[in-house]
């Protein structure tokens, strides 16, 4: 019996210490386990925290500046096109909150007056410039003494591509041929054999001289018109209405009359008003009140808009997006779009142009669509064609 004990109590003993050292490595392993995993957990919280302060170090790194900061729009002509211009980089500022910025006109559609325009921005300490480089050729220096001294500029409409200029946002003038010449073909009341007229503002400008490149293109494929042009029809409304009448008494058989901005179409729709007994169809660009009301009342045909809220809005943000929120800065060339208006749609563009709140709300959503981020919405300036 007390060999039975003996031996049981034995037993109890082994049985005892075998589950003590096994608790104990268990306890063991999990206390590792658990260290391993506070470890890990720790390296990961300290790498996350590196990632983190890398980032916001490379924000940080990033130049911002006040929204009282001073910013500028310089506009080449005084014009509901350029007022839609200024209402887009306007709106801009708005959008941003950038408090500080000013909008600057020439008395006249002169480079010079607009250039010191441009330079007293720069001498009182703006930051950024949108400006619409109407002579190219003579914005080069101008623009590239700004951006030296670390001003950005963008332009709007008309680009300075030989320049320091960061982005260019304007439609191009080729294709805008292409699209008025195509916008010819589709409409039936298009005149198909005659005298066809055509006229330039501002011969040498590239972008007129794409436009009347493009159309042309377009209406040589058609062996009976005769072309006449492209002429000098200058770069004033009575400059160009004189044209206009000049152009109709040497050729009152002519059939149609195009033109390469929003002068000769206005001037067209004046002379036709005072001149019923005229009958040529007329086509040309921009959406100026009395093009589209002439085409609404039958005086004119076709009108192919170009963006103008856009030339002004998108150049402003993409300084502000940069200098107040601190992203990318946008470079290259954002091409805003073209619209062709008839007699079919005019009722919709009228309303549009007419309404400033109709025009935030449409392009409101419009940028956010097709140009937002602006800085990966661009394409190479070298992809650019006048």
């Amino acid at each position: 019996m007390k060999k039975t004990v003996l031996w049981f109590l034995v037993v109890v003993l082994a049985v005892s210490m075998l589950s003590f050292f096994t608790l104990s490595g268990c306890k063991k392993t999990a206390a590792t386990t658990t260290a391993a995993a506070e470890t890990t957990a720790a390296e990961t919280t300290t790498t996350a925290a590196a990632e983190t302060t890398a980032v916001e170090t490379t924000k940080a790194s990033v130049t911002t500046v006040p929204s009282d900061t001073l910013f500028a729009a310089v506009l080449h002509i005084s014009s509901a096109f350029a007022n839609t211009i200024k209402r887009g980089a306007e709106n801009a500022a708005k959008d941003y909150g950038a408090t500080n910025m000013q909008v600057l006109i020439p008395s006249k559609m002169e480079a010079t007056e607009q250039i010191a325009l441009f330079d007293s921005m720069v001498e009182k300490g703006a930051k950024g410039i949108m400006t619409v480089a109407a002579a190219a050729g003579a914005w080069t220096v101008p623009i590239n003494n700004a951006v030296d001294k670390g001003v950005i500029v963008n332009t709007g409409n008309v680009g300075a591509p030989d320049s320091k200029q960061s982005l260019f946002c304007g439609i191009s003038g080729y294709t805008d041929g292409l699209i008025l010449g195509q916008a010819l073909l589709d409409n039936p009341n298009t005149p198909k054999k005659g005298k066809v007229v055509l006229g330039i503002p501002i011969p040498g400008l590239p972008v007129l001289e794409g436009r009347i490149k493009g159309v042309l293109e377009v209406l040589k494929k058609n062996p009976d018109y005769t072309i006449i042009g492209p002429l000098d029809c200058g770069q004033s409304p009575d400059a160009t209405y004189s044209w206009v009448e000049g152009v109709y008494s040497a050729n009152p058989d002519m059939v149609m009359l195009l033109g390469s901005s929003f002068l000769e179409p206005g001037a067209a729709d004046q002379f036709k008003r005072k001149n019923p007994s005229a009958k040529f169809f007329v086509a040309g660009y921009d959406l100026e009140p009395n093009e589209l009301q002439g085409i609404k009342d039958g005086t004119l045909d076709i009108t192919v808009g170009q963006g103008p809220y856009l030339q002004g809005y998108i150049p402003m943000a993409a300084i502000f997006e940069n200098l107040l929120k601190g992203n990318p800065l946008a470079t290259g060339w954002v091409n805003p779009g073209e619209e062709v208006v008839t007699a079919a749609n005019v009722d919709e563009f009228i309303k549009r142009e007419n309404d400033p709140k109709v025009e935030y709300d449409f392009y409101k959503k419009v940028i956010q669509d097709q140009f937002t981020p602006i800085w990966e919405k661009t394409v190479p300036f070298s992809e650019y064609v006048p």
